[in-house]
This record gives structure tokens, C-alpha cells and sequence, in this order.
């Protein structure tokens, strides 16, 4: 039978090598110390980690305890955070000079005045063995020939105990400098010892060394030979590997660096590093990575992964759950099996109570950093536009899968955007949110208490997203959940009244003061007349051509028809969507992306064939497309794979969906610190804030967004938000609805 931890090799393997079928999620469960509270973590009982060790399989009972030692005790603990203080129960003093090391038989513990042997029955009950005197600093402790042997690296030298059974401590000569790192390799037979000078290597009676400074870097500070008897030896600028054979190779952050053939670090000043499962782990001052060949890096930095900064040791148990202890706690960082249906139906279980505010669907705001336990709902300027992403979700998943949950959570939010309209008592008019009198403290303006929906109060002042948003999900409502004439009608109403008033006051969205809203403008004069409309020129004449075309594809009135014409051949509209996104340093506003695909989707909504498609739209859709191609966003993918214009990015859009991060907390990740990027100086305004990098990084790796957000800034998040799923939800039902997905992916 194949082992767990050969299972999550394989189909790690499988998955990112070949993109079938399932995948690994990847989870962390973080603990902190029980001197601080953070996020509605668990407590260890300890205040301070000096090193994580696994027993060997003869004393293991579960496979899922590991040893921990702090600075004055020793711990068993038990995935899942149980722990059982060991040294009082054993008669046994800890200091912060102790150093431990598993063998065969049981555990190994030594200071400056002793090392100890224990013997253990059971991972739990060991008993002292032997003692021998020692009064030297030990730095790092390394077993042998299957846990018999023990190798002892000080600040003098290096040390051994040939026969663990019958202890007798040797000195060995041909290391005559202070040891930082040990490492074994049980098939090679050979003993890898780290020093300020030098890697020495002895294998039986042979000796052999590499200065520090010529093929390794700096200082070893830590050294382990992988599944494949290479050797990773760490340090403060990069890892130097040695094969077997003899080569060396430098991995450092970019491959244009000297050496560096793999590249792709991401950060150095490393301080442990650990084999386990085909994985190499490292834990440097700034988190830790993990490196798997054909995959390449993951880094885990930051509070969605671990609690505090530096590593401070690394061990995984047999069931394939990696221990990362840090400066203020530690992380279980484990894999599971699963399948993009899978997360979409943990995503779906996320919308209640958190992210349901009357039908409305979006961020929770937090009341304490990083926990969701003190969540509360409060209204959005944003509601209409979050809550039409989400609905286009379930609209596609309900056409899909006919799943009747689908089609009430498609209505219940529905009423919430069409009471929207309701509570301005105008018809095509809607507000930006809306919530009971009294209710909240709220502060967007301008506000008024509704006189058709009494008891309700409303945000007026509604933009050119929020229309976008809802003309984007009403055609979705009509034709793929809406099942009767009632129900087709009920939204086509919202549809067609609301283009005409558009259209009625001079392409204005005209408010309850009677004055056009800020943003609510499409009218010629403005976007070919008006320079301080120069940047919205090309978006806004795509939405309102969408507009035209979706009412007119609904209601078949030609009057929509007719201003659409007006629009292209008057005003050239058409001729201002080529160049719509705006390519300008200066200008660049993301969120413009996301109002330009559901623009885009909407015009083409209905389109029976691609001569239909106005040449316009291709050229703008194709332009815009091979502009954004670089932030691999699945939305912006299946958008522009659904127009059959050109090839997109399958993998790319896969791979943002299964690195999307199971919390959707925004939680602080920095980045910019990283060795693996290359800034995009030239691509960051002075308005712009923060730090950008060329390539996108991993989605789990960069601060939470939606599809409005920058992806190539890197030092974002607060901590005190958790967004609702429906930016992931959209594409991966669209993705099913236009058969880009299957349901086994």
C-alpha cells in the first residue's frame, strides 16, 4: 500500500505537473504562544519553540506527535494543539542550553554539563539510559546508521558516540573549527559538517571539504541532503546544492543571478531547513518556502500562514503535516485532495451569517485582527456591485447544476438588488445600499430615508460600476434562473427601465436631487467633448453600448436599437472602446478592468455567432486582453474565452483558482522584502502606493483582492476583513456554464 505522505508526493506531482483532476489544497493552522492573543488562534502552553523534532517509527503510537523543546521544558505534542509537559513527569531539567536529537531507541538530550540518553517504550514514557559528562557549547546534534550513532557539533569541534547503546564519547580531529550544521545521508553513508571555514564530507574512512566563499556562499547555517542525496547547504544569501556526483549549484532568487540554474527563492537569511515527503522546507528570518522539483516555490509568510517572523525550526510527522515553529508560535501546514467543485461548495458554505446582510453579499468587516468570531455586517457603497458578482455565481451554477439551492440563493439576492430601485421610488433609478432606519451607524453619503419603502434608508449618489454591475447580472437572472413569463418579466422590467432612464435624460443617471450623480455619465458631450473625461471615454462608451445591446437583445424594442446606432455612428462609440484601457502610469485604475469585463460579457451575451460581434469590441476586448494578460486572472480568462476571439490562458486561470487562499481574511503579506521579484520601477506612479513587481505572485502568497484589485503590488492587507468568495465563485461557474471546467477538476 502507498504510504500518506507518498500519496501527497504523487498527486502533488500529478496535479501541477499535469493540471488533472484533483489538486493539493494547501491549509496552516497557526498557534501562538500563551503570552499573546492573535486572531482566535489557539494557545501553545509555552511562550518560546528552540526546536520541533519527530521520533522514529519505533516509538511512534498516531503518527501524529512531534517533540517540542523550549527553552525550560519538553513538550509532547499532538496535532490539532494538545500538549503534554514530559520533563517533570521524567525527572528531568531543562535549560536554554539544551540542544535534542531523536535515535533509534528514543531521545537525546545534551547541555554544557551532560548528555543524556533516554530510552522510550512509548512516545510518552521514556526513562534515562546513561549520562555522559560534557562542558562544551553544543550548536547542533546529528544521528546516524539508523538512529545508532550520534554526532555532536560544538563551538570547538566535532564529537561522536559510535554505538548509542554502549555511549562512549570520541573527539574527531580532522574538524578542528566551531560546527553550525549537521547532516547525514543514510544511503551515501556520509556525514556532512558545517563550519566558518568549510563543508566538510566524510564518508567511512574518506575526508574531503569546500571553502566557504568560492562554491558556497557564506556560513552554513543549516544543511540537509534530500530524498536524492543532493545536499542543501543554507546560508545568508542563497542554497547551494551538491549532488552526488560532485556539482554544485547555486539557488538564489532569480536565475539571472551567478550559478543560480533553479532560481526562484524567495527569500535567504536561512536558519533551518528539513526534508520530508519530496519536499525540501527552509525556514529563514522571513518565514518559511518549500521546493518540490517540477513545481518550484511556495512561500508561506505573513499571518495567513504563520504566526511572527523567523523560523526557528521544522519537522513533519508521518501523516505529512509540517510543524513550523516561529519566533511567536507555530503552524501545522498540511495538504488535502481536493477538486475545484469541492472548494466551490466550502466557499458557498462561507456566504452565511458572515456575508449576508439582507440578501446583500459582501465583506465582513472584523472587529479584532485576523478573527471572524467578531465579525459584523454593515452597509456598502459597493453592495450592488459585490452582490451582482456573486449573483452571476449562482445563475451559472444554478443553469448548470439545477441545484434548487442555487436558484433560491440566486432570488434571495435579487430582491436585495431589485429593492434597491424600490427605495428610491423612481423608476431606472436605484440606490447604492440601503439598511433599516436607525439600525447602524453609517456614514456614506448623501443619505435619505426612503418615502415609497418607509423605515428604510438609503445611499443616493450611485456610480457607473454600481449600473455596470447590475446590468451585467440581470440578463444572467432572465435567461438562466427566471422560469416563467413573471419571472422573465420581473427582470426585464429592471433592464429596460432602467436604459431608458438612462437614455431619457441625455445618457445621465440623473439622481433624487435631479442632478446627474458624480460618476453616472455617458452622455457625448462628456466623453468625446470633455477632457477631465479623457480616461472614462473608452469604458463608459463600452458600457453604455452594452447597456443599449443587452435591453435591446431583451426587449426587442427598437428604440434601444436606434440609440445604439446613434452611439456608434454619430458619436463614434464604437471607435472609443478600442483603446478603453487606459495604458498611462499615471492612470492605470484596475478597478476599471474588472467594469470592462462585465462590460465585455454583457455585450456578447446573446451574440449568436462572432460576425454579430461588432469589430470594435473584438479589437478592444483583444487589445485590453493581451494588457492584462500578465495578471492571470480566471475572470479576465473565460471572459475573453468565451468571445472565441483567441487563444486564452486555461492553465493560468486554473492555477489562480487553486492557489486562491481557503481564508479570505486580507491578511497583511509582505512582500516586497523578496529575492525572487523584479520591481517594476518604471510601472509605479508616484500616486501609486506601494511597491510593484513585474510578475504576479501566487494568489495564496499576495494580499486578498478581487478582480478590481492591483495584483502586482506587494505589500497589502489588514487583517480586519474577511471578503465574501463570489470573485472566486463567478469564474469558476462561468468556467463550468461555457464547459472551460469540468466538475472533477
Amino acid at each position: 500500500s502507498i504510504s500518506t505522505r507518498s500519496r501527497v508526493q504523487i498527486l502533488f506531482f500529478i496535479t501541477f505537473l499535469v493540471g488533472v483532476e484533483g489538486y493539493l489544497q494547501q491549509f496552516s493552522t497557526r498557534y501562538t504562544f500563551n503570552n499573546c492573543t492573535l486572531a482566535g488562534w489557539k494557545q501553545l502552553p509555552f511562550q518560546s519553540i528552540k526546536n520541533v523534532v519527530t521520533p522514529t517509527q519505533s516509538v511512534l503510537s498516531s503518527g501524529k506527535e512531534i517533540w517540542i523543546l523550549t527553552s525550560d521544558a519538553l513538550f509532547l505534542y499532538n496535532k490539532g494543539g494538545r500538549s503534554i509537559r514530559l520533563d517533570n513527569n521524567w525527572n528531568l531539567t531543562i535549560s536554554s542550553e539544551t540542544s535534542i536529537s531523536n535515535w533509534e531507541r528514543g531521545l537525546i538530550l545534551a547541555d554544557q554539563q551532560s548528555i543524556r540518553i533516554l530510552g522510550c517504550a512509548s512516545i510518552d514514557h521514556c526513562s534515562l539510559v546513561s549520562t555522559l559528562p560534557f562542558a562544551q557549547a553544543i550548536s547542533t546534534l546529528q544521528t546516524s546508521h539508523k538512529g545508532t550513532q550520534l554526532w555532536i557539533g560544538t563551538s570547538k569541534g566535532l564529537h561522536t558516540i559510535k554505538n548509542l547503546a554502549e555511549p562512549n564519547l570520541e573527539k574527531i580531529d580532522q574538524v578542528a573549527s566551531g560546527v553550525t550544521s549537521l547532516a547525514y545521508s543514510e544511503r551515501l553513508n556520509e556525514l556532512a559538517i558545517g563550519t566558518s571555514l568549510a563543508v566538510y564530507l566524510h564518508r567511512a574512512n574518506n575526508w574531503e571539504h569546500h571553502w566557504v566563499g568560492q562554491l558556497i556562499d557564506d556560513v552554513p547555517t543549516a544543511l540537509t541532503y534530500d530524498g536524492e542525496d543532493n545536499l542543501w547547504i543554507s546560508n545568508a544569501y542563497c542554497l547551494n546544492r551538491l549532488s552526488p556526483s560532485g556539482i554544485f549549484e547555486r539557488i538564489g532568487g532569480l536565475i539571472e543571478n551567478p550559478g543560480s540554474v533553479i532560481g526562484g527563492l524567495p527569500y535567504a537569511n536561512i536558519t533551518t531547513s528539513h526534508w520530508s515527503s519530496g519536499i525540501m522546507w527552509i525556514g529563514t528570518l522571513k518565514g518559511a518556502a518549500s521546493y518540490q522539483r517540477g513545481i518550484g516555490w511556495h512561500y508561506f509568510y505573513g499571518p495567513r500562514w504563520i504566526p511572527g517572523h523567523a523560523i526557528v525550526s521544522i519537522s513533519s510527522d508521518t501523516t505529512g503535516t509540517t510543524y513550523v515553529a516561529s519566533d511567536a508560535g507555530m503552524a501545522e501546514i498540511h495538504f488535502e485532495e481536493w477538486t475545484l467543485a469541492k472548494k466551490a461548495d466550502a466557499y458557498q458554505r462561507m456566504i452565511e451569517p458572515r456575508h449576508d446582510r439582507l440578501g446583500f453579499v459582501s465583506t465582513a468587516i472584523l472587529r479584532d485582527f485576523g478573527d471572524i468570531s467578531t465579525w459584523d455586517a454593515i452597509p456598502n457603497e459597493s453592495d450592488a456591485l459585490w452582490s451582482a458578482i456573486y449573483l452571476a455565481s449562482q445563475c451559472f451554477r444554478y443553469h448548470v447544476t439545477r441545484d434548487e439551492k442555487a436558484k433560491t440563493s440566486a432570488w434571495k439576492t435579487f430582491e436585495a438588488m431589485e429593492m434597491l430601485y424600490n427605495v428610491t421610488g423612481i423608476s431606472g433609478l436605484m440606490a447604492r445600499t440601503y439598511f433599516k432606519t436607525g439600525s447602524v451607524e453609517y456614514f456614506g453619503k448623501p443619505l435619505y430615508n426612503s418615502s415609497t419603502c418607509p423605515g428604510w434608508t438609503y445611499q443616493a449618489g450611485t456610480s457607473s460600476d454600481d449600473v455596470t454591475a447590475h446590468m451585467f447580472v440581470y440578463p444572467l437572472m432572465h435567461d438562466l434562473v427566471a422560469g416563467n413569463s413573471e419571472e422573465k418579466s420581473r427582470v426585464k422590467k429592471l433592464i429596460v427601465s432602467t436604459v431608458k432612464y438612462i437614455v431619457d435624460n441625455g445618457y445621465y443617471l440623473v439622481d433624487v436631487d435631479k442632478k446627474p450623480t458624480r460618476w453616472g455619465v455617458w452622455a457625448p458631450e462628456k466623453l468625446n467633448d470633455d477632457p477631465s473625461w479623457g480616461d472614462e471615454r473608452g469604458l463608459n462608451s463600452l458600457q453604455i453600448l452594452a447597456y443599449l445591446q443587452s435591453a435591446h437583445n431583451i426587449s426587442q424594442d427598437e428604440i434601444f436599437n436606434f440609440q445604439l446606432e446613434i452611439l456608434r455612428k454619430k458619436h463614434k462609440y464604437g471607435k472609443n472602446t478600442i483603446n478603453q484601457r487606459v495604458t498611462a502610469v499615471t492612470d492605470v485604475n484596475f478597478s476599471d478592468d474588472e467594469l470592462s469585463h462585465l462590460s465585455y460579457y454583457l455585450y456578447m451575451h446573446r451574440m449568436p455567432s462572432l460576425s454579430d460581434l461588432d469589430s470594435d469590441i473584438l479589437r478592444s476586448l483583444d487589445r485590453t486582453w493581451n494588457i492584462i494578460r500578465s495578471e492571470k486572472s480566471s475572470f479576465f480568462n473565460f471572459v475573453y474565452g468565451s468571445s472565441n476571439v483567441g487563444h486564452f490562458d486555461l492553465e493560468q486561470a486554473l492555477w489562480t483558482l487553486r492557489r486562491w487562499p481557503m481564508e479570505l481574511v486580507d491578511w497583511p503579506s509582505p512582500n516586497s522584502h523578496r529575492i525572487d521579484i523584479r520591481l517594476n520601477i518604471e510601472g509605479r506612479s508616484d500616486d501609486r502606493q506601494g511597491l510593484g513587481s513585474v510578475d504576479v505572485l501566487p494568489p495564496d502568497e499576495r494580499a486578498l483582492m478581487r478582480w478590481n484589485g492591483d495584483p502586482f503590488q506587494l505589500d497589502q492587507g489588514s487583517g480586519f476583513e474577511e471578503q465574501d468568495p463570489g470573485a472566486w465563485l463567478l469564474p469558476y461557474w462561468m468556467g463550468r456554464y461555457h464547459g472551460f471546467i469540468t466538475s472533477n477538476m
